[in-house]
């Protein structure tokens, strides 16, 4: 569980594809207010930003969804950028 989040701070995960394609991710998210977001940056590419529903309090989350980039088969790094400020996953 990550919390307290601020604008600017990141995670990397690593992910091994088995087969080369598109990729559903899912994140559990809460928000006490407007404007909490996040981006998803594959291998160095473009990043993907999604904004974040507000939930009502930092208790209640909610699923964000998306796909990634099309991947080749074997390791890629994903970085999870803080975009807009204040959310827990």
């Amino acid at each position: 569980k990550v919390g307290y989040t601020t604008s600017g701070e990141w995670l990397e995960y690593t992910i091994n594809a088995k087969t080369a394609g598109v990729y559903n991710w899912k994140a559990n998210v809460s928000a006490g207010g407007e404007g909490s977001s996040l981006s998803l940056q594959i291998d160095g590419g473009d990043q993907d930003t999604t904004v974040l529903p507000n939930t009502g309090n930092w208790d209640t989350y909610s699923t964000v969804s998306g796909t990634t980039t099309t991947l080749t088969t074997g390791n890629h790094t994903i970085r999870l950028t803080v975009v807009g400020a204040f959310f827990n996953r």
